[in-house]
């Protein structure tokens, strides 16, 4: 689980609900509500996007939450918070997307009280423990989908 800015928190709802195939006025709708669920400037989990959602489909009438839910786990698991920081700007900011450098250059990441270390390549960023198998992990978000794509071979 990592920690987001309310911006890449509301990147990573909206390339969800994007990814659902949401009609043209109910997109823009969503984004209209979004950033009224949200305080501020504070620091948002998983679990808090996960309640915004929630409370987004309660407003809105032709998505599928479920949908939309499974794209955000999706999103949780296999990018980063910089590339959710860069979907905020091209859907609620209209701006052209980033290459992936310059977003890590550009967006803020959040730690947990303690680090944990990519056990492939060393990275801190966006990284989570789990289980596959009976093997654990520790990966950033880049080696998990490499390892994604190469389990799916």
């Amino acid at each position: 689980m990592s920690l987001q800015t309310v911006e890449q928190q509301m990147g990573y709802i909206l390339k969800a609900i994007f990814e659902t195939n949401l009609p043209v006025k109910e997109f823009e709708k969503a984004k209209k509500i979004l950033p009224d669920l949200f305080e501020e400037d504070g620091i948002f989990d998983n679990d808090t996007g996960l309640q915004a959602l929630r409370l987004l489909a309660d407003q809105l009438d032709t998505i599928d939450y479920k949908k939309a839910r499974s794209e955000l786990y999706y999103l949780y698991d296999m990018k980063t918070v910089q590339e959710a920081g860069g979907f905020y700007e091209v859907y609620m900011l209209g701006k052209p997307m980033k290459s992936i450098d310059q977003l890590y250059e550009e967006q803020p990441v959040l730690y947990h009280q303690t680090e944990m270390k990519c056990f492939q390549c060393g990275s801190h960023d966006d990284v989570i423990d789990f289980v596959q198998g009976d093997k654990e992990h520790q990966l950033c978000s880049p080696c998990r989908t490499k390892m994604f794509m190469e389990g799916r071979k």
